[in-house]
């Protein structure tokens, strides 16, 4: 059994109950932002390019907690939903969650990377360097320290260098998906207000 529960629109706690259900949390949202006029209009105006960003930060959640079972539906106005997002989870590892968000192909086309050096260690996939791989635009750039999506400059300049030089192609992107592991103290998430950008504090 699991719980069922209804959030006013503060946020607080509307209503509870006990309802049969299988383990995991499910998040439904309706209605947003619907007692702001203003904001409820340009919403609808942008719906398309909204999903997209809230798409790719569940991807980037998806592929980095690659034990954990995701399933992402739009429900739609005519009835019925639109599955958007699915991996299986398990113990699959990073290899089967890529290819759940992005298909056997784009899997097919990377190579592992892992490595440690200074307490800091990494682990994911990169395109394979070879002409013909990588992508026009860097929408599937995925950097993560200790599981956390993150921007890192510095490094995914230099990855997108070396696969350039490897494939004599200037207008390229390599698919990258790296996590590193390193301890807290080892580097600062305070630099910009959203916390995405990180800064290491032995940068070479």
């Amino acid at each position: 059994a699991g719980t069922c529960l209804t959030c006013e629109r503060d946020g607080s706690v509307a209503s509870r109950a006990t309802v049969p259900r299988e383990v995991g949390t499910t998040v439904t949202v309706t209605r947003l932002f619907e007692p702001f006029a203003v904001r409820r209009r340009e919403l609808i105006r942008t719906a398309s390019a909204e999903v997209r960003k809230m798409l790719a930060s569940l991807q980037a959640y998806a592929l980095v907690c690659c034990h954990v079972r995701f399933s992402c539906s739009d429900l739609l106005a005519r009835g019925g939903r639109q599955l958007l997002l699915q991996t299986e989870g398990g113990v699959g590892g990073m290899r089967s969650a890529v290819s759940s968000i992005f298909g056997a192909k784009q899997l097919a086309e990377l190579i592992p990377l892992s490595g440690s050096a200074a307490g800091i260690s990494l682990h994911g996939f990169l395109s394979r360097p070879r002409a013909g791989y990588g992508r026009r635009q860097s929408d599937r750039q995925y950097l993560f320290v200790n599981q956390r999506p993150v921007d890192f400059p510095k490094l995914s300049r230099l990855v997108n260098d070396a696969f350039r030089q490897a494939t004599a192609k200037s207008e390229c992107f390599p698919f990258v998906l790296l996590n590193l592991k390193a301890p807290p103290d080892a580097y600062d998430v305070n630099v910009t207000p959203d916390k995405r950008t990180v800064l290491f504090t032995a940068e070479a």
